[in-house]
């Protein structure tokens, strides 16, 4: 095995950067944004969030250097956990501490809406986790 290859996945799921950093960028960039545009008002808030959309994809990125030593799927599920966690810390910080979020050009949203959201995270992963299952049963990836 070349030890510069990424490691090859049994089922659906391989490597790949643009799958990778696109799901994890776009995941994170609400958290960015709002923690950017409320650490003027309020710093503290704005920061929790901030952090919130860093830290995962700090995590993420140490997984993709990880990416010749594991398997995609399991990586690709613990990033959406990680996802997920951190963006359900922000709701709470933004729902507990009364923030509005300071959407672009529009009326300030009630955090609680944004709960809803988070079903996503749970709803993917399943999903992930049948079409690896299904691909494996087949015999692996397609092509």
């Amino acid at each position: 095995m070349d030890d510069s290859a990424p490691r090859r996945g049994p089922g659906a799921f391989q490597w790949n950067a643009g799958g990778w950093f696109g799901s994890q960028l776009g995941s994170t960039c609400w958290l960015l944004l709002t923690g950017s545009l409320l650490v003027p008002e309020r710093p503290q808030v704005g920061l929790a969030v901030l952090a919130c959309g860093l830290l995962p994809n700090l995590i993420g990125l140490r997984l993709w250097q990880l990416r010749r030593r594991i398997e995609p799927y399991p990586a690709l599920q613990s990033l959406l956990l990680i996802l997920w966690g951190f963006t359900v810390l922000a709701v709470l910080v933004l729902d507990v501490s009364g923030a509005r979020l300071p959407a672009l050009g529009a009326p300030p949203q009630d955090p609680t809406t944004l709960y809803w959201v988070l079903l996503l995270f749970p709803v993917l992963m399943g999903m992930f986790h049948l079409k690896e299952r299904a691909a494996r049963r087949r015999g692996g990836a397609p092509g």
